[in-house]
């Protein structure tokens, strides 16, 4: 059975009279089925004939599209905070070179001082996270309030996939550590404590 009839056309008052005509001739004809779809055609041009699966699938190919871009953006943005927490780390560490060879001098192990960097790093990464889940549901209750007349009345926070997020800009923060906590523990114990 079919349940939806769509005109992609722009102008709404012949849109309103061509729908007006269809539904007196499905009123006249009784229930019109996906083989009635070329009758349907002649009957009123423009007119596409869907079922409701199919009007399902052509209100929501949008949607689905944009959030594609959105995920892809986001995968960037991680792309992107990988890159700036592993130039913070490897300026960190340059900066802090005489800093990290007095720890080594005074007994830590080029594996803690390892840890000591992925640490940093996690809680860059952390706060970069919180700060961007608690903006970005503010911006989305924005969005749901602006368009509650529009329908749109309801927040659905995606939890799972905040969750997972979160886990992926762990990983990445910690593998964006890699290189320069190796650095930061290859330090010159001597070189480093020699005077400017």
């Amino acid at each position: 059975m079919v349940h939806a009839l769509h005109h992609p056309v722009g102008r709404r008052r012949s849109a309103r009279l061509s729908l007006l005509a269809l539904a007196a001739l499905a009123l006249a004809a009784g229930p019109v089925s996906a083989a009635d779809a070329p009758r349907v055609g002649d009957a009123a041009p423009g007119f596409r004939l869907q079922d409701q699966a199919g009007f399902t699938r052509t209100q929501t190919e949008p949607v689905d599209r944009v959030v594609l871009y959105l995920w892809a953006l986001l995968g960037l943005a991680v792309l992107l905070g990988v890159a700036g927490i592993a130039n913070t780390l490897v300026l960190s560490v340059h900066e802090r070179r005489r800093e990290l060879g007095l720890l080594r001098a005074a007994g830590m192990t080029g594996r803690q001082l390892r840890e000591a960097v992925r640490i940093e790093a996690l809680l860059l990464a952390a706060l970069g996270a919180a700060f961007g889940l608690a903006l970005g549901t503010a911006s989305a209750a924005a969005v749901v309030g602006a368009l509650h007349d529009q329908g749109l009345t309801a927040l659905a926070v995606p939890w799972a996939q905040l969750v997972v997020m979160v886990v992926v800009t762990a990983v990445a923060a910690v593998g964006a550590a890699a290189w320069p906590a190796r650095r930061a523990a290859r330090v010159d114990v001597l070189a480093a404590l020699e005077p400017d």
